[in-house]
């Protein structure tokens, strides 16, 4: 839903916040399976151009570059 996309978008801006990078891993729990469904959805284009703004303003890559 909706407001469940928005908190899950305010946690992600307090990682990046913290962390200073907008990219927390799967393993490391809720906030990073939610972040792997925004790059599903995002290549499957199920994501709205408001949503995508957002998530780009706070430095989020659709795609990771594993080193």
């Amino acid at each position: 839903s909706e407001s469940k996309w928005q908190n899950k978008f305010h946690e992600l801006k307090k990682f990046h916040e913290k962390y200073g990078h907008s990219n927390p891993v799967q393993s490391s729990g809720s906030l990073g399976v939610w972040v792997n469904k925004q790059r599903i959805a995002y290549k499957k284009q199920a994501l709205t151009k408001e949503k995508i703004k957002l998530l780009e303003n706070i430095g989020f890559q659709w795609i990771l570059i594993k080193k």
